[in-house]
């Protein structure tokens, strides 16, 4: 890896408690987005290396699940290391879905759904409930 143990204990120093704090969800997440952009970068030049891009996609999988188990923890501590910009991690939306329709109100083709989803707000045509899961394709 591209890291050495140096420029690993500068981060858990900074984002963590301590050089030695390698266990907290804000260390780790942070080691995870310093790690996505060096292979964000690698892949840049080397567009095939389908190894590196599936290590990637489990990398940003694993800091998605930090990040949610702090939202679900302490909201204060996950609010704190979305806001540190030099992570580069946006905040996602994880709220109700609702289906977006065209203007003519009807759905977009080409676009698969998922046969579950929650509705948000009122569809019109839709007879389900706000707020229930629900299996049509209103």
């Amino acid at each position: 890896m591209h890291l050495s143990t140096e420029e690993k204990q500068a981060i858990f120093e900074k984002y963590g408690q301590g050089k030695n704090d390698t266990g907290s969800p804000e260390s780790q997440i942070a080691l995870f987005s310093v790690r996505i952009k060096h292979l964000t970068e690698h892949l840049k030049e080397n567009h095939k290396d389908y190894a590196t891009a599936r290590a990637l996609k489990m990398l940003v999988g694993q800091r998605r699940s930090l990040l949610d188990y702090l939202v679900r923890k302490d909201i204060n501590r996950y609010r704190a290391i979305i806001a540190k910009k030099e992570l580069g991690i946006r905040k996602l939306n994880r709220g109700l879905l609702r289906h977006k329709r065209d203007k003519k109100g009807v759905l977009p083709r080409g676009r698969l759904f998922s046969s579950f989803s929650i509705v948000a707000a009122e569809t019109p045509g839709c007879p389900a409930r706000p707020g229930f899961f629900h299996s049509c394709l209103c």
